[in-house]
């Protein structure tokens, strides 16, 4: 019979591993969006007829946009952002890499969310950034779904200890 504690680490890193593969799979997607030839030289209707139609193919964005490499964003409601401070921008631009931001509280939402960047390139050279936002509270309900009795209740930290998920 499997222990209290060996069945706590079994599901732990069964959430973990979903996660990963969630975030993974959000981040292929991202790349494929980010891949679209003359992206960064559409218009802004254009950038948003693009940029709605794959957050409606994408499931699992609450948000979807284009930024140019002074951070100046568009989202896939149309809705323009300056985005140049944050960090996901700086380290995208930086590293030309994709990126997964720590959780934080939307600047337009308020609510847990995360942050996934790719870099848009055009003939080689950075053009600018797409990236999507995350709601977290599905970590709550993946949570919930492990709780181990009626006296129990799941709840998923990041790796700063940051408390990301509670299904109570």
């Amino acid at each position: 019979m499997e222990s209290a504690q060996d069945l706590v680490k079994s599901q732990s890193q069964t959430i973990s591993l979903t996660l990963a593969n969630d975030v993974g799979e959000k981040m292929i997607r991202l790349e494929e969006l980010a891949n679209i030839k003359g992206l960064s030289g559409s218009s802004d209707a254009d950038k948003v007829a693009v940029l709605a139609a794959a957050k409606s193919r994408y499931k699992g964005f609450d948000m979807v946009a284009y930024a140019d490499l002074n951070g100046k964003a568009i989202s896939d409601t149309g809705q323009l952002m300056d985005r140049g401070d944050r960090e996901y921008i700086k380290k995208v631009r930086q590293t030309k890499k994709g990126y997964v931001s720590d959780p934080g509280k939307s600047g337009t939402s308020g609510k847990l969310i995360t942050i996934l960047t790719q870099p848009v390139f055009e003939n080689g050279q950075l053009a600018g950034f797409i990236y999507g936002t995350i709601d977290l509270s599905y970590i709550s309900e993946l949570a919930g779904q492990y709780a181990m009795d009626g006296d129990s209740h799941g709840y998923v930290v990041d790796e700063k200890g940051m408390l990301i998920g509670d299904a109570q």
